[in-house]
């Protein structure tokens, strides 16, 4: 019986058969034909491609890193997919082996890649956050927010602000309870959080405000802690995070406000309350008219601010957000074509 290529790819991906060269050839084509293609990624999972995966970026022996890059790119791609491919990762067990690819020592776009294959998957809610609270692959993440490491070589400062940005957001992903919140803190994160906060790169700048907001989330002690430290110049966080509610990208104005809204519900802040009502309520309002991730959680963020205040919910009237908040729900019953991303519209409703 005659094989299909991507039957014939997958069996080129044994150790035993072929050559690491024809492996990563094979490895290339495969994430050719799976990206942005789900029945394509589908088949592949069929064909038992995912244990071929993990086998490949734990091996222990492999001398050229270029072969684990591309597998964990490979399962990369498979990570964007649905909730069920996510889960036919976690299953087969990729997480452990990815984590132990994260070693600062190792080949740095090896390390990226394993970074944002991880963060994909913790994308999903379902996805146990328990492997890199064991051992010492949290410490080991920790380090990797260091863009100043001595451990990298010149010229690869892109490669370690992308590493570091991915990190930052997968703490942020993995901080969903009191001791996740209080580990990642003794680990060290929130210094180097902090520098990656100044680091004056807005995609950082994002993912570090990201981090900051989950760590201080319904957390006091932290956000006591952080609000008290200063910042490379001397200055407080709230200050400098104030600025960046006026930033000109909607998301980095949504991460903004949002940290600003959990240390203000922490009451760590209040020397800025009269700048938390006049700049981040009537900004997180004006969020409610854009599109997308940004006006799917600005309403959340809002409910959070306002819950306990009698004068924040007056002034939000006041501002119209009701209405604002209405004409979206009712748009979306006039029209389920407007919001076209699937599971979007009942985010958004809710």
């Amino acid at each position: 019986m005659t094989l299909t290529p991507h039957e014939v790819a997958v069996s080129q991906l044994d150790p035993t058969q072929t050559v690491p060269l024809d492996r990563i050839k094979s490895l290339r084509f495969i994430k050719n034909n799976i990206i942005g293609n789900k029945t394509k990624k589908d088949l592949y999972i069929q064909l038992g491609i995912v244990s071929r995966l993990r086998d490949i970026i734990s091996a222990r022996d492999e001398k050229d890193p270029q072969l684990k890059t591309q597998a964990t790119i490979v399962l990369g791609s498979f990570a964007f997919g649905n909730e069920n491919n996510i889960l036919s990762l976690t299953d087969s067990g990729v997480v452990e082996p990815l984590l132990s690819c994260l070693n600062p020592n190792g080949d740095p776009k090896l390390i990226e890649a394993a970074a944002r294959t991880l963060n994909a998957i913790y994308a999903s809610p379902k996805v146990s956050r328990r492997e890199l609270f064991m051992g010492d692959h949290l410490n080991i993440l920790v380090q990797l927010l260091d863009t100043y490491s001595s451990s990298y070589q010149l010229g690869q400062g892109v490669v370690m602000l992308h590493t570091a940005e991915l990190v930052a957001s997968i703490l942020a992903r993995c901080c969903e309870t009191t001791d996740q919140q209080m580990q990642i803190a003794a680990s060290g994160a929130i210094p180097l959080l902090m520098r990656l906060l100044t680091s004056g790169v807005s995609k950082s700048q994002e993912a570090s405000l990201g981090a900051l907001a989950a760590l201080v989330k319904d957390n006091s002690e932290l956000a006591r802690l952080i609000a008290h430290m200063r910042l490379e110049k001397g200055e407080r966080p709230a200050p400098y995070i104030l600025r960046l509610v006026w930033d000109k990208s909607p998301t980095m104005r949504l991460a903004a406000a949002t940290c600003l809204t959990y240390m203000n519900r922490a009451g760590v802040i209040p020397e800025h309350n009269n700048e938390i009502m006049s700049t981040v309520l009537p900004i997180l309002v004006k969020m409610l008219q854009l599109s997308g991730y940004v006006q799917e959680t600005a309403p959340k963020v809002l409910a959070h601010l306002i819950w306990e205040s009698e004068n924040m919910q007056k002034a939000v009237c006041d501002m119209d957000a009701i209405p604002r908040l209405a004409s979206i729900i009712s748009q979306m019953d006039e029209d389920d074509n407007v919001y076209g991303i699937v599971g979007q519209k009942d985010k958004l409703k809710e």
